[in-house]
């Protein structure tokens, strides 16, 4: 071990750049999940249900961009003076949203119609939002930590981001109906402020970090270094097609996805005739992802270790599936709005805990004896398929 892993795997000096990721991951996630139960509302309000297809499609579309956008934007700035970029960007974007719905009069034939595209536009910025946060705080913080140290830390900063995402819940649903669903775009950004001065620390913190460790490297080079084969880097696509386990991965999180969505439309078509005020359905989403995180926080804490490391990841997922299934025959035999509630529950609960790690797991093969191996019974018919539609292209 060298002098820098033993400095930054002494209990101190990792005190204080965990307080500060935790803050941040937490502040974020509160933001979000303030931000994301005014996104549902406010198009169901002003589009309906019938248009939420659509609205996929369009998330598809700006995550696509916002991700080329990013990877330019990381190449020219760095992923720890873009964290500072994007905090203030999307702060800006707050109070913009939060002037024009409460401040500028609609009531106009042309401001209406601006008020009817606003929907589409404030439910594409929330969905990159989640992506540009989530992807930005994790490259920086990777960057802050050592690969030992990191391993240490990382379980503290991510139960920050379900405390935030419980927060935020907790947050909307009682203040929706209070204060107006509107106004709470002010608690998101008085939420999301903070993290401007968090960012730069962060950004400092993983400068120092990657000083220190070019400096470590430079003493400890060896005196005559032997020529070395550079190869290019395979892009993400070209590994994903050269790997017929990472294809059935990504079969089965696709399939999974496609799911649920599809109950979420269902869901959402229920809550849009069961409840006529915007304000109500503001506090049912918040609700719903409050008690969601409650259950899942516990299923992280008390089973999701215990499923994987006795079964592995297979069981999580498949866990998952099987949920899926048994709310979509509980809302066949059950149509109601406490039917929806407790469905969309029991699945954010288990996909945010034991389902999300699970998949985790399967990626990076920890443990190796308990990684999911396509040799499984579970996903070789997945896997078998993707082989072959492989070759047949």
């Amino acid at each position: 071990m060298n002098s820098t892993d033993s400095n930054t795997d002494s209990l101190s000096d990792r005190i204080f750049p965990v307080a500060i990721g935790f803050s941040y991951i937490y502040l974020v996630m509160t933001c979000y999940y303030v931000l994301k139960p005014v996104r549902e509302s406010f198009f169901l309000s002003e589009k309906g249900y019938g248009q939420l297809p659509i609205a996929h499609l369009l998330v598809l579309v700006a995550t696509f961009i916002a991700v080329l956008i990013y990877t330019k934007a990381t190449r020219k700035l760095g992923p720890a003076r873009l964290v500072t970029a994007t905090n203030i960007f999307f702060l800006a974007c707050i109070v913009a949203f939060w002037i024009f719905l409460t401040q500028v009069d609609t009531s106009g034939r042309w401001l209406n119609w601006l008020r009817g595209k606003m929907a589409w536009v404030y439910f594409c910025w929330v969905s990159v939002f989640s992506v540009f946060a989530m992807t930005l705080f994790w490259s920086v913080i990777h960057t802050v930590f050592t690969s030992e140290s990191g391993s240490k830390c990382y379980g503290i900063i991510g139960s920050g981001a379900t405390l935030g995402a419980l927060t935020g819940g907790f947050l909307t649903s009682r203040f929706a109906e209070s204060v107006g669903t509107n106004n709470l775009l002010v608690i998101a950004a008085v939420l999301l402020a903070p993290c401007l001065v968090l960012g730069s620390i962060l950004a400092r913190l993983s400068k120092a970090n990657s000083t220190s460790q070019k400096n470590v490297e430079t003493t400890e080079a060896p005196a005559t270094k032997t020529p070395t084969k550079t190869t290019t880097p395979k892009s993400a696509i070209a590994i994903f097609r050269g790997s017929p386990y990472l294809c059935a991965l990504g079969l089965i999180v696709m399939l999974t996805v496609v799911i649920t969505v599809l109950d979420e439309y269902r869901y959402n078509k229920l809550i849009d005739a069961s409840f006529t005020e915007r304000d109500e359905k503001t506090a049912f989403f918040g609700n719903v992802y409050f008690f969601s995180n409650c259950i899942g926080l516990f299923f992280s804490l008390v089973l999701t270790g215990i499923v994987q490391t006795i079964c592995g990841p297979r069981p999580g997922m498949l866990m998952f599936a099987g949920l899926v299934i048994v709310s979509a025959i509980a809302f066949l035999r059950f149509p109601g709005i406490h039917t929806a509630f407790y469905s969309m529950i029991a699945l954010q609960s288990v996909g945010y805990s034991i389902y999300q790690w699970s998949r985790e797991c399967s990626t990076r093969g920890r443990p190796p004896s308990k990684n999911l191996s396509p040799k499984d019974s579970s996903i070789r018919l997945c896997s078998a398929l993707a082989l072959g539609l492989r070759r047949w292209r």
